[in-house]
């Protein structure tokens, strides 16, 4: 599997001009871990300060976008840290997205992953693959990615989890082919049982985060 693009997009759907300005933004690859829930401007979680108030990142430019309109769709080219990830699953604490000066009438809003009102407008991830050899993935869901190798014969995920872990594979008419737990500890392990060819889909979830990706084995 060879990945050629990846653009996250992100609907911008505050109407306020010319009262406030989007302003030109920056992406950057966050550096320590996060929660979701927790995550405020002081603080990476309940327990945990941020280095650097408002976040903690690795200052190199992931992708820049420019002044836009308000209520639209705004794309970044995040192909090479998805490349990144990928090889270096523990390496993957999301994204940070900053506006490159502050003036008190820059404001942008954004459609968010928990959003109920506007569902098809949540935050995507699209990735562009290449298939080479036996194995290729079709999508992703979520921050993390999971990959997945054949070896001797035998197929195996690498799972970018600690803990207890949940694994479940079934077809594209929705028939489970294996359900089991692992303690992933960010390693690789074997599926349980031959796996035949053909698409499959593997769940995976832990107590923080679920991933589900859509994977074409062949053989």
């Amino acid at each position: 599997m060879v990945i050629t693009k990846a653009t996250m997009s992100l609907y911008n759907y505050y109407d306020m001009w010319p009262t406030y300005l989007n302003g030109p933004r920056t992406l950057f690859k966050l550096t320590k871990q996060w929660s979701q829930k927790e995550a405020s401007w002081d603080k990476a979680s309940a327990s945990t300060t941020w280095a650097k108030k408002g976040g903690d990142y690795n200052t190199s430019p992931v992708a820049k976008l420019k002044d836009t309109n308000f209520v639209q769709w705004e794309h970044f080219d995040v192909t090479q840290a998805i490349i990144d990830f990928q090889k270096s699953p523990s390496s993957n604490y999301g994204f940070l997205l900053k506006f490159d000066s502050y003036t008190p009438n820059h404001n942008v809003l954004y459609v968010s992953s928990e959003d109920k009102d506007s569902v098809q407008n949540r935050p995507k991830l699209a990735i562009t693959i290449e298939e080479t050899t036996g194995i290729s993935h079709a999508r992703v869901a979520e921050n993390n990615l999971i990959r997945i190798t054949q070896s001797n014969g035998l197929v195996k995920m690498l799972l970018p989890f600690s803990g207890n872990t949940q694994v479940s594979i079934t077809d594209m008419m929705g028939k489970q082919i294996a359900a089991f737990t692992v303690s992933a500890n960010n390693g690789w392990i074997s599926m349980p049982g031959a796996i035949s060819s053909g698409m499959h889909i593997f769940t995976v979830q832990n107590a923080d985060k679920k991933i589900t990706t859509k994977t074409l084995i062949t053989r």
